[in-house]
């Protein structure tokens, strides 16, 4: 198997889904990015990743102010993948430098249809919280799905930008 070797964060080029089995790491020893894909719909790999994830963040003395965020912004995106689109879900993560990580999960569609959630709702509010924790963030579709996009640093700007394309 090639490993996959990721694309620039929020990169239309990184929309194309990486042939792996279920739950299988793509190292590009060269760069510091690390990819994932899933072939079905596992909520368990969730922790997994993050661990593994965690593990990958450290190696490379990314400060725990970026990286807690990062492995939220990462269950978010990655959670919703597996809930509300169609396999199969790929997760990469890219260390732009030890201030700033993107995430980028591409899944086989179909969009999600936004809506505010009730008070009394206990889910929907990941978008909320991806735009708190990321300098930018955004969505575009592709041929085969959707890839959403974030990017987590130390020193974000106060407001963030979302690029939906």
């Amino acid at each position: 198997m090639t490993p996959h070797v990721p694309l620039p964060i929020g990169s239309a080029a990184a929309a194309a889904p990486c042939p792996s089995r279920s739950d299988h790491a793509h190292r590009n020893h060269g760069a510091s990015s690390i990819a994932y894909t899933f072939e079905n719909r596992d909520t368990a790999a969730v922790r997994r990743v993050r661990q593994r994830v965690r593990a990958f963040l450290t190696d490379r003395e990314v400060p725990d102010c970026v990286l807690d965020d990062v492995l939220l912004v990462l269950s978010e995106l990655l959670t919703n993948a597996f809930l509300h689109a169609r396999p199969p879900a790929v997760l990469r993560v890219s260390c732009v430098d030890r201030l700033a990580v993107g995430i980028e999960v591409s899944d086989g569609g179909p969009r999600l249809t936004a809506h505010a959630p009730a008070s009394h709702e206990e889910h929907g509010r990941g978008v909320e919280i991806i735009a708190a924790l990321c300098a930018s963030h955004g969505s575009f579709s592709h041929d085969e799905g959707m890839v959403r996009w974030a990017r987590v640093g130390c020193g974000q700007p106060d407001a963030a930008q979302n690029t939906d394309r």
